[in-house]
């Protein structure tokens, strides 16, 4: 699987800052050094790519759609602003840490952990026991958390910020897990049920938390505080009132419409937007109305020749033959309004503030 550099570098960091822990303890089982970490290096890599591309998934009609250089400055917290959209990738990232941690150890990558059957033989509810094999996200959640946490060393409201989404993260995993039961009796009856819980596709996690990026709560505290003991306990006391379920920021949101180089933003013009086709939720529906009209664009309608394989003959043997279909689809793009003769002065303007900056 094809995993982006930024991911190698984020689990690189997370390492980095692990090895300031002499010695953790999980489930009864205790190992030091860089071993330790090494058995849990690749699925955390993978767990961090998963919530990239659910990430992107998520964002990809919305005027921030979770860019690059977001991803990459995830580990440099006082580069980026403490606004929602950093409070969803934390939660995404440790979401999917949580998420892969528990699903490898399920599939018996690890040889310390397997099913959660902590349970089994108790009653859950009426006409039902515990039972089966259920995902062990008690290993996953612990040692995420080792991982992910470890990345905040501060003790500012920023850290406090990141530290409560990555808690976030966590319980989105906890909040979406799916109870599945089987059916126990004569002849085909189902006179009890043994159930246990299982992880959901990570689709429904990135959903969860979509739903909890657009409720995010705004917290009042200054980005820098936490250089006393009373500010440290403010902020403290602040984010313990809140309840570890919901998303948290301190600053609002710039202007996604506009190009900003200095935050790696790069606006919505040339974006491609949806109009028409099966199957589009209402939000996509919305996507050219949002990236173009509300940001001051214009729509403009392109023709593109696609070229698939069609046709396709199994022949005796072995091979399968397929034809090459062309097909002419329709695009949809945020340009500038005016046509030709806007962009043109657009350009000529911007070429004119260069050489303004330039000689000052």
């Amino acid at each position: 699987m094809f995993v982006h550099w930024e991911v190698f570098f984020y689990v690189f960091i997370l390492m980095t800052h692990m090895r300031s822990y002499c010695c953790w303890s999980v489930n009864n089982f205790l190992m030091t050094g860089p071993k330790a970490y090494l058995i849990y290096s690749s699925s955390v890599a993978a767990g961090a790519q998963s919530g990239i591309e659910e990430c992107k998934y998520q964002f990809a009609w919305d005027r921030w759609n979770c860019p690059e250089r977001a991803l990459q400055l995830s580990t440099h917290s006082s580069l980026r602003s403490a606004n929602r959209e950093t409070a969803f990738v934390h939660a995404i990232s440790s979401a999917g840490v949580m998420y892969t941690l528990t699903r490898n150890c399920s599939l018996g990558d690890f040889d310390n952990c397997g099913c959660d059957d902590s349970r089994n033989g108790q009653r859950g509810g009426h006409g039902w026991l515990w039972g089966g094999c259920s995902d062990n996200v008690g290993f996953g959640e612990a040692i995420s958390k080792q991982f992910v946490d470890a990345l905040e060393t501060g003790q500012d409201a920023r850290a406090a910020m990141n530290l409560h989404n990555n808690e976030a993260g966590r319980k989105a995993v906890k909040g979406t897990m799916q109870k599945t039961c089987k059916c126990h009796g004569v002849s085909g009856s189902c006179t009890t049920q043994t159930c246990w819980l299982q992880l959901p596709e990570f689709r429904e996690v990135g959903n969860y938390l979509k739903e909890k990026y657009h409720r995010a709560l705004k917290v009042d505290l200054l980005r820098g505080a936490g250089n006393s003991a009373a500010s440290r306990g403010a902020i403290a006391e602040t984010f313990n009132s809140i309840s570890r379920k919901e998303l948290v920021h301190l600053e609002e949101s710039p202007d996604y419409c506009l190009e900003n180089r200095t935050l790696g933003l790069p606006g919505t013009e040339g974006r491609e937007c949806l109009k028409k086709g099966k199957n589009l939720n209402k939000w996509e529906k919305r996507s050219c109305k949002r990236l173009c009209g509300e940001c001051g664009l214009a729509v403009e309608e392109r023709k593109a020749e696609m070229v698939s394989s069609c046709n396709c003959k199994f022949h005796w043997c072995c091979a399968v033959k397929c034809d090459q279909c062309r097909k002419t689809v329709t695009k949809y793009f945020c340009v500038k309004k005016g046509g030709q003769r806007g962009r043109n002065e657009s350009a000529a303007i911007r070429r004119k503030n260069l050489r303004l900056r330039k000689k000052h």
